[in-house]
């Protein structure tokens, strides 16, 4: 069956005028000139409410008003009392909630009911007698096929209903398939403003005080050159596979791989403040560096032997973030000073060795012990920089008795009895029995 639209039903509500017409000039219970009119009314009406949709001016008060005046001349021929006028009434009425709203077809009742108490005064008998049980009978049979077809509506619009509902979760998800690959390449800021709950109109570049992490594996270039494309990828994939997974565990946004070199920042999106932020790097560095053993006996599963180390470093500082690039293609990244630092300090660095800024230094110190190294002239700034080692978190030393700092006037030390040379042990034990001896005595 073809679809049924508002206008086919408006057709259709008309028809029993058109068998009233036929059926009663057929048994003589209409004038010829009654049945030309009512011909004339079923036909045009509803085709002046078709032309009137075709019209940018449609007014639905216009055919509200047109329908309540068929009713009228319909209440004059037949009377108010006529079944042939109730049933019109309805399916009139009916036909006006289908193709507008509650608001207008209590308008349309109240219309025709001005229409009706109208007629009836000005008129005190109507024109026709109550019709014969033929005509009554086929009248109500095409009533009844009026409102089958509001059923066939009905239901129509229901299945249409449910199609959309399946092309809309067929769309989500979709959509959710294209957002999930999307999330690999994209990072977490471009990602938001297209799929996440915060719609942004535009991403704008901004400064922020952020703590820049990079990092690379020392010898990896000599490795690739080793190795067959296959392996290569395999190793390399697994090794930033779980650097990635560290690196979201702290919350650090990923910028970038650079082969095996990864750009990681802090302080752009749930930033914690400064000092949290650089806390987070750094304990994400040093949880980087404890896992790199079990990359190293996964890597030697495979047949890599090569004891390859990673160096890092780390930067804390005000950056321009946001949206860099071309017209036709943009990246979301962190550029200035601070960032290129970070990157000298990791070139810097030796393997397995994560060196940070002075400036980190300053927000992570009561946290991380460090240890200083003195100035460094950096490529790009004219200034020397001053740098510290990365040993751990103080906590954790303290509790496995490692590492001992101590810095105040006339009197400094620092003591790494994991690295201590057996042979130089006993010398520093002398030494420190010396120093409490002096100490003692003055």
């Amino acid at each position: 069956m073809h679809k049924i639209t508002l206008y086919h039903l408006r057709f259709f509500a008309y028809l029993p005028l058109i068998i009233i017409a036929f059926v009663g000039q057929f048994t003589n219970y209409l004038s010829q000139t009654t049945f030309i009119v009512l011909l004339c009314l079923a036909i045009i009406t509803p085709c002046i409410g078709y032309l009137s949709s075709l019209t940018d001016s449609h007014d639905p008060l216009a055919l509200v008003l047109l329908d309540a005046i068929v009713v009228s001349f319909i209440t004059l021929l037949f009377g108010f009392t006529n079944i042939l006028t109730l049933v019109f009434i309805v399916i009139i009425i009916f036909n006006s909630y289908i193709n507008t709203n509650a608001r207008y077809t209590l308008l349309t009742l109240l219309i025709i009911l001005c229409f009706i108490l109208i007629v009836s005064i000005l008129i005190d008998s109507t024109f026709f007698s109550p019709p014969p049980d033929n005509l009554l009978i086929c009248y109500i049979s095409f009533a009844g096929f009026y409102f089958c077809m509001c059923g066939r509506y009905f239901h129509q619009g229901e299945m249409e209903k449910k199609k959309l509902r399946q092309q809309i979760n067929h769309i989500e998800k979709e959509q959710q398939l294209t957002a999930k690959k999307l999330n690999k390449y994209l990072s977490p800021q471009i990602w938001e403003s297209f799929f996440g709950f915060k719609k942004y109109d535009r991403i704008e570049t901004s400064r922020k005080k952020l703590t820049v992490f990079f990092s690379d594996i020392k010898g990896f270039t000599q490795l690739s050159e080793e190795l067959e494309a296959e392996a290569l990828t395999e190793m390399l994939n697994h090794y930033l596979t779980e650097m990635s997974n560290i690196a979201q565990s702290y919350n650090g946004t990923i910028d970038k791989f650079i082969g095996d070199s990864m750009m990681i920042f802090f302080g752009d999106t749930n930033s914690l403040g400064a000092k949290n932020d650089a806390i987070a790097a750094t304990s994400m560095a040093l949880a980087m560096q404890k896992h790199m053993k079990s990359i190293r006996n996964y890597w030697l599963s495979r047949g890599i032997n090569h004891q390859l180390e990673i160096r890092m470093g780390i930067n804390t500082g005000f950056c321009t973030v946001g949206n860099f690039g071309a017209n036709t293609r943009m990246d979301y990244t962190a550029i200035g000073r601070e960032v290129n630092l970070a990157s000298r300090l990791e070139n810097a660095a030796n393997p397995g060795e994560i060196l940070i800024s002075e400036e980190t230094y300053g927000l992570i110190k009561d946290i991380v012990l460090c240890r200083d190294k003195g100035e460094i002239s950096v490529n790009g700034f004219y200034k020397p920089t001053r740098i510290y080692t990365v040993l751990g978190l103080i906590q954790n030393l303290v509790t496995e008795i490692c590492y001992i700092e101590h810095d105040t006037k006339g009197f400094s030390v620092y003591l790494d009895s994991v690295n201590i040379d057996p042979e130089e042990k006993f010398k520093i034990i002398e030494m420190l029995e010396g120093a409490i001896d002096s100490l003692k005595d003055k």
